[in-house]
């Protein structure tokens, strides 16, 4: 990034640290600046971030994360164009392999990578390596999912580009990201939830990541920023970093925690308020969604054989 404009500054997810968004003024990508240290980034990716190798809430929350991921799986499926035989599918950062496992389930053939040194290196179909160490052939998979995991990597386009050669040419690309273009982006501004920083390394928009997916000859064939769950949490615990007293993302760091007596209390106490902003939230989302304009951004990419 030789040239840049800066947009804002915000704090790191869990408040401490400083960071500055710049917009590229070649490419139109929002990168963070300055980019983070290796030991740094070691430390954003700790076991609180991450959770255990099979649940990365607590129990009731969990339970939702796994309910939203079958449901995901199947809509990635119908977007696809509905399997009459079994697919071949590459999860891109896949966690603890909550949609992997959907995709399994459903009779697919599964493969999950995630970054070394994570917890998940014990669970089946799942390698922690980088992308470009993996050993499958060209056009392996039919599907490939980038599930707000782009905007983590240190080079989206090399990434793009080793998608591409393990895409079958009638296979299907999804990549979801926070939409840095939304309503509630420029709403919060340095306290929206889905800013993530530092581990956040990119912000995209539908032009700067349409036009980064041209350089390694793909086109988006169909795009929603319609992703209920993230979009409703992101707007309420966005609203809640506005407030004095709270720490940031304090609620979400509730719902990653064991359940006991402290933090069942501060769950409750939260009650009163979620109500309200939650009706507040699914306005916003649906009204947002209407325009194109919701907090993550989802697209359908295929390899474009015309050029």
């Amino acid at each position: 990034m030789n040239t840049a404009s800066p947009l804002l500054t915000a704090a790191g997810f869990d408040g401490n640290g400083n960071y500055c968004l710049c917009r590229c003024l070649q490419c139109g990508v929002v990168q963070t600046y300055p980019k983070p240290s290796t030991d740094l980034l070691a430390q954003a990716y700790n076991s609180d971030y991450y959770g255990s190798s099979d649940s990365k809430f607590n129990r009731l929350p969990e339970l939702w994360s796994r309910f939203i991921g079958r449901r995901r799986a199947r809509w990635l499926l119908r977007q696809h164009g509905g399997p009459d035989k079994p697919l071949r599918i590459l999860d891109i950062g896949c966690g603890r392999g909550v949609l992997l496992n959907a995709f399994a389930a459903a009779g697919h053939t599964i493969m999950g990578t995630e970054r070394e040194g994570s917890p998940f290196s014990g669970l089946p179909h799942i390698l922690c390596c980088d992308l470009a160490d993996l050993e499958a052939q060209t056009g392996s998979f039919d599907i490939i999912v980038l599930w707000h995991v782009l905007e983590h990597l240190n080079n989206p386009k090399e990434t793009l580009a080793k998608a591409r050669d393990l895409l079958d040419n009638s296979g299907s690309l999804f990549i979801s990201v926070p939409n840095f273009g939304s309503n509630q982006s420029r709403l919060f501004n340095n306290h929206w939830f889905h800013l993530d920083l530092p581990r956040h390394l990119f912000h995209f928009e539908y032009t700067s990541l349409e036009l980064l997916l041209r350089t390694v000859n793909m086109k988006i064939t169909r795009q929603n920023t319609c992703v209920f769950d993230q979009n409703t949490y992101g707007f309420i615990q966005s609203i809640l970093n506005y407030l004095p007293g709270i720490k940031n993302n304090h609620l979400y760091s509730l719902l990653k925690k064991d359940m006991n007596v402290t933090s069942l209390f501060l769950s409750v106490a939260y009650l009163p308020i979620l109500f309200p902003l939650m009706i507040l939230a699914v306005t916003e989302h649906y009204i947002s969604g209407l325009f194109r304009q919701g907090a993550c951004l989802t697209i359908q990419v295929t390899i474009n054989n015309h050029d």
